[in-house]
């Protein structure tokens, strides 16, 4: 089943050439292909790159944006609504780099968030917010409002008594890849091998 749904998967923090998570290697395919994979039944995936957008995935329903590389988070989130389809019931938030996420746990919450009847839905595992977080459509316009400071807590903030939980155990909500050491983490608890540093001489 489609859900009429976009995914916005932003790159997050500025990015440098050196810093581009969502093109490593995640067990044979990469970060950003195994993220998007867990979006496969959307109307559509919306990809905000910072800087090039050379080796990141495309398809039917991937619609890929570029910005620049200093782009701030509240900038690529409206870049990435910019380039949403208007005729979708509503849009989540999210991250290239979440390559632990699952079409199972996207698909729960995207089925909790389109039967409820709240504008916002977010997933709480170990007591924390985590991403994506859903969003009715009619609230692309408060994102357009942001300040270059804000991000999608002052949308939170602001709707807090719209705001449905959906508790999980699965802590791939609140996993990207900040540095190498997440990178290796997540690589060990989805089985794959962690590759080994060349030696200094």
């Amino acid at each position: 089943m489609t859900h009429k749904l976009s995914a916005v998967l932003i790159s997050g923090r500025p990015q440098t050439a050196k810093s581009r998570p969502g093109l490593l290697d995640f067990g044979g395919a990469k970060v950003a292909e195994r993220t998007v994979s867990a979006y496969s039944d959307f109307a559509q995936v919306v990809l905000v790159v910072a800087g090039d957008a050379d080796g990141f995935p495309k398809g039917p329903n991937v619609t890929v944006v570029t910005v620049s590389e200093d782009a701030v988070v509240s900038k690529q989130i409206k870049a990435g609504l910019d380039a949403m389809d208007k005729g979708n019931d509503g849009f989540c938030t999210g991250l290239i780099d979440q390559p632990l996420l699952t079409a199972e746990l996207v698909n729960g919450m995207a089925e909790a968030f389109l039967g409820g009847s709240d504008k916002i839905l977010v997933p709480l595992a170990l007591r924390q917010i985590g991403q994506p977080a859903f969003f009715r459509k009619d609230l692309a316009s408060d994102f357009a409002k942001l300040a270059d400071a804000e991000t999608a807590w002052s949308i939170l903030k602001s709707h807090g008594n719209d705001v449905a939980i959906f508790d999980t155990n699965e802590t791939s909500v609140l996993r990207n890849i900040e540095d190498m050491d997440d990178y290796h983490a997540m690589l060990q608890i989805a089985g794959h091998p962690v590759p080994v540093a060349a030696e200094e001489d």
